[in-house]
């Protein structure tokens, strides 16, 4: 798990985080990984989203109220 701090996030070093964890990952032979909980208006991850195939996506709603 990692972040970027929100000072970083509109630029491209959240990006390029991701994507070097990522080339890693595929160097060392992984063809799948999963990733912790990212906020959709997450904006340093959007162009890696973008870049994934996503196999599964899970949502939070905020419940009712009664």
């Amino acid at each position: 798990m990692f972040a970027v701090r929100p000072a970083h996030q509109d630029t491209f070093l959240g990006s390029l985080l991701v994507f070097e964890v990522l080339r890693r990952i595929r160097d060392k032979g992984y063809t799948s990984a999963e990733a912790a909980p990212i906020l959709e208006d997450a904006t340093w991850s959007r162009s890696a989203r973008r870049a994934l195939t996503l196999n599964r996506v899970y949502r939070v709603y905020p419940s009712r109220p009664d």
